[in-house]
């Protein structure tokens, strides 16, 4: 039953109960607190707590215990929480009228307490079946002394009081799970003693002490911010008047300080530019450094400071706050506690996980618009979402108002107007329900539109329907103007937009969307079709199948794994980083990856080497190898099997290619301290972003989900067979136009080594070197220009040729990932799909960035049209020394990993370099990879970072930045 202490035995010096008191005794006839015309004195409160703590003591609670509280506004509610403080437990409030009997219940299941405590009933709830002992406050004790065993009863609290320690709780509030699972706050006794002691007002302070000002009480017990009102009252002499969320406008008429938060300061006064607003209270969450009041000031030894993504100090990012109101920890959540709560600096501080500007921030930019009256913002599924009172407030002005005034990270992705917003019990805006509306909504226009009125709607209705679902944005936002790369769209998110519309009988390509980008234009182009679920053509039994053709990228890995075996090999090394007591054992590992490998048909696979087809062999293809290894052994022994993966491929025979090889070793040490996964698999089978769906299917298999059967490769193969006899001729007439302007000089050439590196095991040399972009700064540019995240790699990397070559027009290879194929279910099938395409642009050093941003990414477009195609064409093309010295791959839009498992890949390859870009954590990281026997490591040690700052100086051009100052 002990909550944490953290070890800390010493004796703790004030509490609130402490001060209260000392109130009780000077003047016990003070008004403490007011509900419904009814009042209980200081005195009277103190004496109705004692009777609370007596029936505690009685009923075995002991210091550090957890009590449930189960109440709601009423006169009972303050002395079942004092009574519960006195015997040195720690409270937890339960609003048996804002909480669901559900709530109540997981809370209570997951407290294991032994006594609850109760002053309201909750309809349907079994108490007696959560914990062993239930008090119930008696109405009698509000108005009457203790007058069996008081002295002894005094003399057991004193000595408990004698016994509370520095780090002990005084209370545990779940939030409200708006954003998954409530967490348990932990609340420290000395916490909320030294912010009610802190002299916020002095005139105030001394009116409270003097004659007892009236102080609204209108939030929940179980917000959090219903104690800070309570104890800022109670410790200073004040009057606690409470008030229901129906009620409170009318309460407040009676009271001199009010404590509201902006969503009830609205309903007081719907006009109101708020000059009655005299200080203000933000939570942790929401201080405004930097602010002058009314916008809140720091209370006496709190700290807040703004970090970026490495915590380093800066005017915008991320809040972090540290001070004597600090909470503990997240109840039975250590993970969440180690990402929350972190030492910087010398300090614990926490991380609020809200981003902020020390000038501007989102919502006050969306209140500077003088109509809007309120505004919250907040983010739902990736995007940035302001939510704006009154309804009729004109969007489009809105936002030309804030593009003028503000950075473009402030402008909400998406802005809702509405007539209200739904309030928490504690007063707030419910964000969780805003959001809930947000889903509803999209459901409910999914429904109308594609469900009720597909046979007769527009072309332009059924693109913003469609629009709508994939990009989250409100249906009411979307016209014909609306974009689909400047709302947030990119290659796979147009691959799900054909998918919908092809399942609701309508077609259009990949490549037609990201081309033609608007919905005025795509209504032009959008064909109405038979709905199929078609994944191919004349689709085979589960089971069986035999002499199917491979595609053409299959035909590529087959034919180089014979001539070079080591070319086709994918090294890779899977880390389990999540919760530590929740490591997977090696046989849990085992047995999820045969669950999952089983349901890719891929890995049941046969070749033959001299027709190129595939079929069924019968039998899962896995070999499985267990390593067990102490912990200080466990890193070596990661390495080892990697070297011994490398190493293997020494002996390939020509059957290792027949029935490819895919052989996995786990290394593990015993008492779940430590898994990893080193996996030795044919580039025949799997690639990069297959890497990232099967770790996610193991991720379900370990949590216990059933993985079904996924799509089958052997469907796709025969889809690309008609795909490929369809598209040929048009993809060689495009690569052969894009490649003739080369001039015949224009071959990379680099500085050679000047002796050869000795032969390793892996002897490509990586140069790792993190850009200064994040991810949404990225995203945020690329959706502002309307190209692709892809295209800016595609730009940087011919602008680095040009910068180390002098040549304005250099060809070199690009890696498509083959998930914009037009199969319906190609972003989920395993297999090979990437493909290796050529790819030219000149850079005109005279002309402006942007300009030619658009010209790359029609150029970007050009090729993905024929995603997949490229290992078919002519040698002529692909072989051309032109463009097959270096290739640029960029995996912005692969899955991102499940934040349990990290995964890291090598390859050999016969590339002179080797750039690829790809999303670690929040940011953009890039790899230049360098054939050690055909370059330099001096002048690639140089340079290593030019690729990625030219990245970011394309990130940060302006309409006015020329080319010619990227190079020079």
């Amino acid at each position: 039953m002990d909550t944490a202490t953290n070890g800390d035995s010493r004796p703790l010096e004030r509490t609130v109960v402490d001060l209260f008191d000392e109130w009780a005794a000077r003047d016990p006839d003070r008004v403490a607190v007011e509900w419904k015309n009814e009042q209980l004195t200081y005195g009277q409160l103190r004496n109705a707590s004692l009777h609370v703590s007596q029936e505690l003591l009685a009923a075995g609670v002991k210091p550090r215990s957890r009590v449930p509280v189960l109440t709601q506004m009423s006169l009972e509610m303050l002395p079942a929480v004092i009574g519960v403080l006195r015997v040195g437990a720690c409270y937890i409030p339960m609003d048996v009228v804002a909480w669901s009997r559900g709530r109540i219940e997981s809370a209570l299941s997951d407290l294991s307490s032994s006594v609850a405590l109760f002053t309201s009933h909750c309809p349907g709830l079994e108490l007696s079946s959560y914990v062993d002992h239930v008090v119930e406050f008696r109405s009698s004790w509000l108005l009457s002394h203790v007058t069996e065993g008081l002295e002894t009863l005094c003399k057991r609290l004193d000595q408990i009081r004698q016994g509370f320690q520095y780090n002990d709780l005084a209370w545990i509030v779940f939030t409200s799970g708006t954003t998954g699972k409530p967490k348990g706050v932990m609340v420290y006794h000395r916490g909320i003693c030294s912010v009610a002691m802190v002299r916020l007002n002095d005139n105030l302070d001394v009116v409270t002490a003097e004659k007892g000002l009236r102080g609204l009480l209108a939030y929940s017990i179980a917000f959090d911010g219903c104690a800070g009102v309570v104890w800022l009252n109670l410790t200073k002499g004040g009057t606690l008047v409470m008030a229901s969320p129906s009620n409170f406008p009318q309460v407040s008429t009676t009271c001199e300080v009010l404590s509201m938060t902006p969503s009830m300061l609205a309903v007081m006064d719907p006009s109101g530019d708020y000059d009655m607003v005299r200080d203000n209270g933000y939570n942790q969450l929401e201080l405004k450094p930097g602010k002058d009041p009314p916008f809140g000031e720091l209370i006496p030894n709190v700290e807040v400071v703004l970090v970026d993504e490495n915590l380093q100090e800066c005017s915008y990012g991320e809040v972090m706050i540290t001070g004597p109101g600090l909470a503990a920890d997240y109840y039975k959540n250590p993970e969440f506690t180690a990402q929350q709560f972190i030492e910087w600096n010398g300090k614990r501080f926490y991380r609020t996980g809200f981003l902020v500007n020390l000038d501007t921030e989102v919502e006050p930019a969306l209140a500077s618009f003088k109509p809007v009256r309120v505004a919250v913002a907040f983010k739902w599924r990736e995007r940035l979402v302001g939510c704006i009172q009154p309804a009729n407030v004109n969007i489009e002005e809105l936002r030309q108002f804030m593009k003028e005034r503000y950075d473009p990270f402030i402008i909400p992705d998406i802005i809702v107007a509405l007539d209200s917003f739904p309030l928490r019990p504690n007063g707030k805006t419910d964000r969780g329900a805003l959001k809930e509306q947000l889903d509803q909504g999209e459901t409910e226009e999914e429904e109308v539109s594609f469900e009720g009125e597909t046979k007769t709607a527009s072309a332009y209705d059924v693109l913003r329907m469609a629009f709508s679902q994939v990009l989250h944005v409100p249906v009411q936002q979307l016209n014909e103007i609306s974009a689909f790369t400047k709302n947030g769209g990119n290659s796979l998110t147009a691959l799900k937009l054909t998918n919908l519309l092809n399942k609701k009988g309508f077609s259009v390509s990949v490549v037609d969307v990201l081309k033609l980008d608007t919905i005025g234009q795509l209504q032009d182009v959008l064909k109405r079709s038979t709905p199929s679920n078609d994944k191919g053509s004349d689709k085979e039994p589960e089971f069986g199948f035999c002499d199917i053709p491979v595609t053409p990228v299959q035909r590529l890995f087959l034919n180089r794994s014979l001539e070079y075996p080591k070319f086709c090999a994918l090294i890779g090394t899977t880390r389990y980083v999540g919760e530590a007591s929740k490591t997977p054992t090696a046989s849990e590992i085992r047995d999820a990856c045969f669950k999952v490998w089983s349901a890719h048909s891929i890995f049941r696979t046969r070749f033959d080497l001299d027709k190129f087809t595939l079929s069924d062999l019968g039998i899962l293809n896995i070999d499985w190898h267990d390593v067990v290894v102490e912990q200080d052994n466990f890193e070596a022994a990661c390495a080892a099997a990697e070297e011994r993966a490398w190493s293997s491929l020494e002996n390939l025979k020509p059957s290792d290619t027949e029935v490819p090889y895919c052989d996995m070793t786990c290394v593990s040490v015993p008492g779940r301290r430590a898994s990893a996964l080193i996996s030795r698999t044919h580039h025949v089978l799997v690639d990069v972003f297959s890497s990232a769906i099967l770790p996610a299917d193991v991720e379900r298999a370990l949590a216990g989900e059933d993985i079904v059967s996924r799509p089958r490769f052997q469907d796709f193969a025969r889809f690309m067979q008609k795909y490929t006899r369809e598209k040929l001729a048009r993809a060689t007439d495009t690569f052969s136009k894009m490649i003739q302007p080369l001039h015949k000089d224009a071959v990379l050439k680099l500085p050679r080594p000047l002796t050869l590196p000795s032969k390793q095991a892996f002897d490509l040399v990586r140069f790792k070197a993190p850009t200064s972009i994040s991810r949404a700064k990225l995203n945020a540019a690329v959706h502002r220009l309307g190209i692709a995240n892809r295209t800016m790699a595609y730009a940087a990397w011919p602008l680095f040729l040009a910068k180390v070559t002098g040549w304005n027009q250099l060809g070199f290879s690009i890696s498509l990932s083959g998930r914009t194929i037009p199969w319906p279910e190609v972003e989920s099938v395993v297999g090979p799909l990437l493909s290796r395409v050529p790819f030219s642009t000149p850079v005109p050093s005279s002309g402006r960035v942007q300009e030619w941003l658009a010209e790359v990414h029609k150029a970007t477009l050009d090729t993905l049209e024929f995603d997949g195609l490229s290992h078919a064409l002519p040698d002529s093309i692909m072989a051309d020394p032109h463009q097959n010295a270096t290739i640029v791959l960029c995996f912005l839009d692969v899955p991102q990993p499940s934040a349990n498992w990290t995964y890291s890949e090598k390859q050999r390859h016969n590339y002179l370099l080797n750039w690829s870009i790809f999303q670690e954590g929040h940011e953009v990281t890039n790899v230049l990879e360098v054939q050690s026997s055909g370059v330099d490591m001096e002048w690639a040690e140089e340079m290593k970072g030019v690729p990625g700052d030219l990245l970011n100086a394309l990130v940060d051009s302006t309409e006015n930045t020329l080319i010619e100052s990227l190079l020079y």
